[in-house]
């Protein structure tokens, strides 16, 4: 877990237990919900996030990275992304910025979709 968490997310081990994630976007920290387990029916997110910018560039990174996409939604006004930690935690992020800069195009992907 932690792996994916520091590794693959860019988060920081702080001293208590938490876990950080500091950039020019954002700054805060978390601690683990569920770190070990069965995965849960109800899948309500563990923390949520949100992106300024190149929400494809981003979700292309993270791929590459091997993180696995629960879905990737366009709406008219905004990106939704889930990924899955190692146990099968959701994560939610979001973007209300609709342009890409590096020209990424995830429409192909099993997990987008577009809604209105």
């Amino acid at each position: 877990m932690k792996k994916f968490y520091q590794d693959i997310l860019g988060f920081s081990q702080n001293t208590d237990g938490t876990l950080s994630l500091e950039n020019e976007d954002c700054n805060f920290a978390i601690r683990l919900r569920y770190a070990h387990g069965e995965l849960k029916e109800e899948r309500d997110s563990i923390f949520e996030f949100s992106i300024s910018e190149n929400f494809p560039s981003y979700c292309a990174q993270l791929k590459g990275r091997g993180v696995e996409f629960d879905f990737v939604i366009k709406t008219k006004g905004n990106y939704i992304g889930c990924i899955l930690d190692p146990s099968g935690n959701p994560i939610e992020f979001t973007c209300n910025d609709l342009t890409d800069e590096n020209g990424i195009d995830i429409s192909d992907w099993n997990a987008y979709s577009v809604r209105d």
